[in-house]
């Protein structure tokens, strides 16, 4: 990808079955592919580019050195995915196989948000600003919702 204005960062996101998760990131969070790379005896997806919105992101299949977050026992990482309706989204991703890790809600911090485990065992916060707020209220509010 070329990108003359500076770095970019570009997660790739390792699975057990690159064809099953490319499908479900265009169904859950309408996900467009750019391109896709096969293994060519047949072991998986070697390379996927897909973009949702203005954000790229890559989709492989484990190899011999490489595991992917169930193999883990989870991961550390949460990528989050900024929309204009959390609400649909957070449906979309759970119809199409994704379970509740937050159920979605409005926030403390100015966000309507919610986080799912895709099927593939990656954590998404789905996200939309419903408020502009001051750090000062933000940590009153966090405050206050603690007890």
């Amino acid at each position: 990808m070329d990108d003359p204005s500076g770095p970019v960062l570009v997660p790739r996101l390792l699975v057990e079955g690159g064809r099953r998760a490319i499908e479900y990131y265009e169904r859950a969070f309408g996900a467009k592919r750019i391109s896709v790379i096969e293994d060519p005896m047949g072991q998986g997806v070697l390379h996927a580019e897909l973009r949702i919105g203005e954000s790229l992101f890559q989709v492989a299949d484990t190899m011999e050195r490489e595991s992917d977050p169930r193999s883990l026992g989870g991961t550390p990482v949460v990528l989050k995915l900024w929309c204009t309706d959390p609400d649909r989204m957070f449906s979309r991703a759970l119809s199409e196989g994704a379970k509740v890790v937050v159920p979605i809600q409005d926030t403390a911090w100015g966000e309507r948000f919610g986080e799912v485990e895709d099927p593939f065992g990656h954590i998404w916060s789905i996200a939309a600003r419903t408020e502009d707020l001051e750090e000062e209220e933000i940590r009153r509010r966090v405050r206050d919702s603690a007890g």
